[in-house]
């Protein structure tokens, strides 16, 4: 995963918003939810994969999983390997949760209300 397609995925995703159809929008978030996460195994569940970029790293990320699909450990284990990927020394591979922003509902495309949780999630750098 490089740099530059991280950061077009993050434009991308911020453009959602202003998608002209829901369905534009889906396609955004799923782009950069693939971006981050290209296992596709690691992509159930996911409804929200947005990292922040801080000093070259993508130190910040935060997602947004249905609960009903995969647990909250699944998706610490699954943002850890994202932070991996990053192949930097100054990241451990460990993460923490910044902000557990809770649980929320969203009504999908086709009309489903899912519960989702919104955690934001740092890389663990070295002292």
């Amino acid at each position: 995963m490089t740099l530059n397609r991280i950061l077009l995925c993050a434009a991308l995703l911020a453009v959602a918003g202003c998608a002209s159809s829901p369905e534009a929008a889906k396609a955004n978030r799923d782009a950069l939810i693939k971006q981050v996460f290209p296992n596709p195994a690691d992509r159930t569940g996911i409804d929200l994969a947005f990292p922040l970029e801080s000093g070259g790293l993508y130190k910040n990320i935060e997602i947004g999983y249905f609960t009903a699909e995969v647990s909250e450990a699944t998706v610490r284990k699954r943002v850890s390997g994202f932070c991996l990927r990053q192949d930097s020394a100054r990241l451990t591979g460990q993460v923490a949760v910044r902000k557990d922003s809770g649980l929320s509902v969203r009504t999908t495309l086709d009309g489903q209300k899912k519960q989702v949780r919104t955690i934001w999630y740092r890389c663990v750098e070295r002292s």
